[in-house]
């Protein structure tokens, strides 16, 4: 059900473009996301570079920018110019990049030159507290510099299994990577592959995995292109899925779920997003359908998605009356009773946010009218999202 994997898509793109590989990418995810970024590395123009609500691709094409000649302007949404980006910024300019702020300070939109290669610098520092996507973006681009270089990572590092898969890559691509402790030194050595199979991408398959959950109606589902020995990080869901009493059996080219019998849900559920944090949305919604008192912990970077989930998840999820709170970097859900008007038309915004508007398909099961706003933005990652829950008798668009 779910695309290739978007992430796993878009670090593919950026090692093509940037040494010229020719490798077809076979099952490419077809999110917004990475047909912007396809888009935006063909046209071969970067004089003013456009990147919409996309993180990734802003974060990535910044990494790649240094290394084409000439001035290039960086932008992107409005969200997007709220989202900060220092550290890439910083490491850039330590490794002989001049950036410009041309509005507010540490955001964009960005001002980019030309790279000085001849900068001896084979070391560059990244705070990693805030988003994993610097250092990779900074990965992908070391072997353009002909030598082995380095990246230190400083504080507490997020979204670790995000940096492993840009490692995986490389690796597959012929880098020689070490890593110590949050050291990771990468050689230049790189060659091209004649194809790649993308995966299937886990993060939209979170949302199938509590659909299912929840759907009493059916009693197996298969879910194609996801594997176990998988790149990505949140294929943790298979397993946190089994606490909730739902079984993952994988197959050669598909993973099937069925319903573990006469299993008992968890009575209190507690859980670290420090390296999952797309998996948010999903359990949050769950747990409070589900009604089960939770605390989520390591949310402090959901404030820098596509909206402020944390915020958005208890806004939302409290006309419910779910009782949830947020503390520090916690998710707290008391487990309320949720409490609805049953003749009433409930309306949630989705801020912009595809995750939002996947994860509020989940209170389908407890809110007969329910209306999510902006729909459409699911293609921003999973396109075919209500078309695939129709599949499983699920009508909500």
């Amino acid at each position: 059900m779910p695309g290739g994997s978007k992430s796993i898509s878009n670090r593919l793109l950026i090692l093509c473009f940037l040494y010229n590989f020719k490798t077809k990418i076979i099952n490419v995810s077809n999110a917004d996301d990475t047909v912007l970024l396809s888009r935006l590395l063909s046209n071969n123009r970067f004089d003013l570079v456009d990147c919409n609500n996309a993180g990734t691709v802003f974060r990535f094409l910044l990494g790649i920018l240094p290394f084409v000649k000439g001035k290039k302007i960086i932008t992107g949404s409005k969200r997007m110019l709220q989202r900060p980006i220092k550290p890439l910024v910083n490491a850039l300019v330590q490794l002989g990049t001049p950036i410009q702020y041309l509005a507010k300070n540490d955001f964009p939109p960005l001002l980019v030159g030309h790279i000085d290669l001849q900068n001896k610098t084979n070391t560059v520092n990244v705070d990693a507290t805030m988003s994993s996507q610097f250092t990779s973006a900074l990965l992908l681009s070391f072997p353009k510099f002909g030598r082995s270089m380095t990246v230190q990572l400083e504080g507490n590092v997020v979204s670790r299994p995000y940096l492993e898969m840009t490692i995986k890559l490389l690796q597959e691509f012929g880098a020689s990577v070490l890593q110590s402790d949050n050291r990771i030194e990468v050689f230049p050595q790189l060659k091209g592959r004649e194809q790649y199979f993308v995966e299937s991408d886990w993060s939209s398959a979170s949302y199938f995995y509590a659909h299912f959950l929840l759907n009493k109606k059916i009693n197996s589902l298969k879910l194609y292109g996801l594997s176990e020995k998988s790149l990505q990080g949140d294929s943790v869901i298979s397993q946190i899925m089994q606490l909730f009493g739902i079984q993952t059996i994988y197959n050669e080219d598909h993973v099937q779920l069925f319903r573990i019998d006469n299993h008992i849900l968890p009575k209190h559920f507690e859980f670290d997003l420090t390296n999952y944090p797309d998996l948010a949305p999903t359990l949050a919604v769950v747990l409070a359908v589900l009604e089960i008192p939770s605390v989520l912990i390591g949310i402090q970077t959901l404030k820098y998605k596509e909206s402020d989930r944390a915020i958005v998840l208890m806004n939302e999820l409290n006309k419910l009356d779910s009782g949830i709170a947020i503390i520090d970097d916690q998710f707290i859900l008391k487990g309320n009773v949720l409490k609805y008007e049953p003749n009433k038309e409930l309306q949630f915004e989705t801020y912009d946010d595809h995750r939002m508007a996947m994860a509020f398909s989940l209170l389908c099961y407890r809110v007969k009218n329910l209306r999510i706003l902006n729909t459409e933005v699911v293609s921003k990652s999973c396109p075919n999202f209500w078309n695939e829950l129709k599949k499983i008798g699920v009508y909500l668009e």
